[in-house]
């Protein structure tokens, strides 16, 4: 039986893995040393991955993110590092798109002008540099 631990309590896993109780922030203390398949918190920053060096059946860790330097220095000996390269690649791509789309198109003082109330004084940003002339 493998023992995961992921933010997400709503995985549909294979039979004989079983994931562990979770808070959607870390592995409870007392469950550390169960952790066999351990996912980080996505974003969680130090504190997401603080508990590894705890974590005394540890085989496998899947980053959430490509880089994986910080998690290099805790790993234990042994124990296996997955990262998540290309795994953020489409939806990056779409976010530049639409920020792209977005600064172009004045976004920045429609939203400005949006939330100001009736009576203020009406604040607008700077309008983006055109990229074309």
């Amino acid at each position: 039986m493998t023992v995961v631990w992921t933010q997400w309590p709503d995985l549909k896993l294979p039979a004989g893995v079983t994931h562990l109780p979770t808070d959607g922030i870390a592995p409870a203390a007392g469950d550390l040393n169960k952790v066999e398949f351990y996912v980080p918190r996505y974003m969680g920053g130090p504190a997401a991955i603080a508990m590894i060096p705890d974590m005394k059946g540890l085989k496998v860790i899947q980053s959430p993110n490509a880089g994986v330097d910080d998690v290099l220095k805790i790993r234990p000996d042994g124990v296996t590092l997955c990262n998540a390269a290309g795994v953020h690649d489409a939806s990056t791509a779409e976010l530049a798109v639409a920020l792209s789309i977005a600064s172009r198109r004045g976004f920045a003082n429609f939203a400005a002008d949006r939330w100001c109330s009736v009576g203020e004084t009406n604040v607008s940003l700077p309008l983006p540099i055109p990229m074309w002339q």
